[in-house]
């Protein structure tokens, strides 16, 4: 799949090649001026479909993971881009779930601020929550 930044004045032109082509696409405004084109495999600008009109900076975790992966980004540096902004996301809420990429130094800021000591061993998924015992 590709996507494609262009200026507004020339979306009429890119839907006649990409029609003329037979190439399934999705069009989105960025701003007054431009537009982001989504072209390629019909099921993978179907997914793109799927997450209705959205703006590429408000994409939830999930969707950019898979916007990246459909774009033909490293799958290994896609995988540590989803799991650094879930722990950013961690670090503000009152659940945390450590990973393999996560540091020690963050280990224990969390648990110094919910008063919880953590063994150092990582889990599949635990949550600290203030009152947890």
């Amino acid at each position: 799949m590709v996507l494609h930044t262009a200026k507004h004045a020339d979306k009429e032109k890119i839907i006649r090649k990409l029609e003329s082509n037979a190439i399934s696409y999705l069009i989105m405004d960025v701003n007054i001026t431009k537009i982001n084109v989504f072209f390629g495999d019909t099921d993978c600008v179907d997914v793109i479909r799927s997450f209705g009109e959205f703006h590429l900076s408000k994409l939830s975790d999930e969707q950019d993971f898979i916007l990246g992966a459909l774009l033909g980004y490293d799958i290994a540096a896609q995988c540590r881009r989803y799991l650094e902004r879930l722990s950013k996301k961690q670090l503000n809420s009152d659940c945390f779930i450590p990973f393999r990429g996560v540091s020690i130094s963050q280990e224990n800021r969390i648990a110094r601020r919910d008063q919880t000591i953590l063994n150092g061993k990582y889990a599949k998924e635990i949550c600290m929550y203030k009152n947890f015992s």
